[in-house]
Order: C-alpha cells, then structure tokens, then sequence
C-alpha cells in the first residue's frame, strides 16, 4: 500500500520472497527507489492516474523492478486508489513477478522469427498442409 507521494505504507511479507527485501526496508522507501530508470516514468504516470480515479483499479501495467540482489524482476502491476476510504487510506498495488513468462514469450517470438527466416530463404520449395490437407504456408 503507498500513499499519496508513492511511498509505501504497508508492504506484504511476501515482498521478502519475491524482492528479496523485507518489509520494513521497503516501509517508508519511494517506489521511484526501486523501479527501472527505463520504467520509472511509466511507473509514476500510473500512479498520477491512480489518484485522478479513486475506486478504479486500472489494467495490469508491467514494470521493472530492482530485487534485493541488485537484478531486475519484471513485476505485472495493478493499482486501485482507495486513499478516500478510511479503512484503507492507500493507493493498493498488487503485483506478481512476471520475469519468467516474459522471458518465455521472448524467447519464443526470436525461435519463431528465426524459423521464418530460415523458411523464406530455404532454396527448396516447402509447402506445409494442415490435417485436412488444406495449404497453409509456403516459402
């Protein structure tokens, strides 16, 4: 939970398992502290439109955030400002480490654009047929 400048209130102990860090290092600290350079005005523009909309809870956005470590997780982001409610009192952020899928998805689109490449420069002709012996690509 941050407050209104994005300085955390509240940091679940999860963090330790995710961050690396534990609570009361992040209690009190800026998010600006630990977000990527690259990411950091993207981070602060969806803070900024976080308390334009109290009660909304935005899209995820994904932001590079540094670990205890001194790497980066690439966390999956999501706010909702509920800084008028005073049982909260904060703008609520719920993020989940996304370093993995993305890297996948990543690897994926390289192995993919690759194979294209191969498939159109291949001086054979390649056709390929799908079960139904339907023509669905060829170089």
């Amino acid at each position: 939970m941050l407050n209104q400048d994005g300085v955390g209130r509240y940091i679940s102990p999860s963090v330790e398992r995710i961050l690396g860090y534990r609570q009361d290092e992040l209690v009190g600290k800026s998010i600006a502290d630990f977000v990527h350079p690259d990411d950091l005005s993207a981070a602060l523009e969806a803070v900024a439109i976080r308390l334009q909309t109290p009660g909304l809870a935005d899209s995820p956005a994904e932001f590079r955030v540094r670990h205890k470590d001194g790497s980066y997780r690439i966390m999956e982001v999501i706010g909702n400002n509920l800084l008028e409610n005073q049982a909260v009192g904060g703008i609520v952020i719920n993020a989940r480490d996304v370093t993995e899928r993305t890297q996948a998805e990543e690897a994926l689109r390289e192995s993919e654009s690759k194979l294209r490449a191969i498939f159109a420069a291949m001086t054979d002709a390649i056709i390929v047929f799908d079960a139904d012996g339907r023509w669905i690509q060829a170089n």
